[in-house]
């Protein structure tokens, strides 16, 4: 005797993944200084989940300090745009703090942080090289002078130690040279 039967089997993927960001952002959002209206951004998050029915996030500010400042809005499933909300921005570098939430079963959600420089702009809109500020510890130019006033100081007394034997052996020789005939002449 014989008998079939379908057999269907699902398996769902445990939500064990926050959502995170598709790519490292950092220096790819600069605003050049001074600024006429605000800037924006537009920035993508994934999941290493897969839910059924495809992944959807949701993105929020985490600080309302920030969310003073920044205002941002869902372009689609994965894909958000940060917008600031005026123009007085003072030159910096900022980190906007952004939530991610999935669709997940349980949802899981994490703070990632959207680097933003503000900045003077070359003509290549690149930011301008800023000297670095002095941090209390020496930099490598001061070591390298240091070591350069050093090296050269001892060069210095090497050679006038040289000099003043060098000058002492030639009177030596001058005055060994100066006497008369009977005073050079060989002891026997």
């Amino acid at each position: 005797m014989r008998s079939w039967v379908y057999f269907y089997l699902y398996i769902d993927d445990v939500n064990d993944n926050p959502p995170r960001l598709a790519k490292d952002y950092w220096g790819d959002f600069i605003v050049c200084y001074p600024f006429s209206k605000p800037a924006s951004f537009e920035f993508q998050g994934t999941d290493d989940d897969r839910p059924p029915g495809g992944l959807i996030l949701k993105f929020r500010i985490d600080n309302e300090s920030f969310a003073k400042d920044w205002i941002i809005n869902g372009i689609n499933r994965t894909t958000a745009r940060l917008t600031m909300k005026h123009a007085n921005f003072p030159k910096e570098s900022v980190s906007v703090p952004v939530i991610l939430t999935d669709n997940g079963r349980p949802p899981m959600e994490a703070t990632v942080q959207i680097p933003v420089r503000i900045c003077t702009c070359t003509t290549n809109n690149e930011c301008e090289k800023t000297p670095v500020e002095h941090q209390g510890g020496t930099s490598i130019g001061m070591a390298l002078g240091i070591l350069f006033g050093v090296l050269g100081f001892i060069a210095i007394v090497i050679s006038a130690v040289f000099i003043s034997m060098n000058m002492k052996k030639k009177k030596n020789t001058q005055a060994g040279q100066d006497g008369t005939a009977a005073e050079r002449a060989p002891m026997t």
